[in-house]
């Protein structure tokens, strides 16, 4: 019974590995014949190991955007990210394990992290990879719905701060949806990238690696372009 049990276990991972390569490879073959110049909003994303977010230019958000970022607008950039409450606000040191699988396998409240900078975006991730992609205007505007969606509100309209962030000037922020797989963080950034119109199947990304990898070969390609910044390994 346990070996059979462990047959299907093995038999199930290697269908979704399968699946989940063959969709990298589609996504990735469907973004490299997107214009790599459409537009003229830069939107960079970030990688932070095991977590990636989004970069927005705060000159670039329209005025109606404006509201969900009033707390930061007095910065150059915003840098956005999504995760389960608990998880996401434990500060001490190493993984909690507990809270990781907590946030996987129960429905559990989440939080929006905003964080407002002014230096060059590649000082700010010095010691990270980012990667830019360029956005028309349309697509920034859609970009821009999907991360607003996320806010909550109290009864009396306001955005609900839960508390401080983890780093500079930054924010958590009560955010409408609940976290647990396969509606991660790494999935919630691809589903914005989708929104942007990027051609990505977003449920695939549950690892950073993964969308990183098909974003990697996207910048190749801008780095071939006369046009385009190449942002890579922190590096204009």
């Amino acid at each position: 019974m346990i070996k059979k049990a462990f047959f299907i276990a093995f038999v199930l991972f290697a269908l979704s590995l399968i699946f989940s390569v063959s969709m990298l490879l589609f996504d990735s073959n469907r973004l490299q014949k997107r214009n790599v110049h459409s537009g003229s909003k830069a939107v960079h994303i970030f990688n932070y190991g095991w977590h990636t977010g989004l970069v927005i230019a705060v000159e670039d958000i329209p005025e109606n955007y404006l509201p969900y970022f009033a707390m930061l607008k007095q910065h150059r950039f915003v840098e956005i990210s999504w995760g389960d409450a608990k998880f996401y606000q434990y500060r001490r040191p190493g993984i909690n394990w507990f809270l990781a699988l907590r946030a996987l396998l129960v429905p559990t409240s989440s939080v929006l992290h905003m964080v407002g900078f002014d230096m060059p975006v590649d000082h700010f991730y010095n010691w990270s990879r980012f990667y830019t992609i360029f956005l028309n205007d349309q697509e920034f505007r859609d970009l821009l719905t999907y991360i607003s969606s996320y806010f909550e509100t109290d009864e009396n309209h306001k955005f609900v701060i839960v508390d401080r962030g983890l780093y500079g000037d930054s924010w958590f922020l009560k955010s409408k949806h609940k976290y647990v797989f396969p509606n991660t963080c790494n999935v919630w950034t691809a589903r914005a990238l989708k929104a942007a119109h990027l051609p990505l199947t977003p449920v695939i990304y549950q690892y950073s690696s993964f969308l990183i990898k098909v974003l990697e070969r996207y910048s190749k390609k801008q780095a071939q372009h006369k046009n385009v910044r190449f942002v890579i390994n922190g590096q204009f």
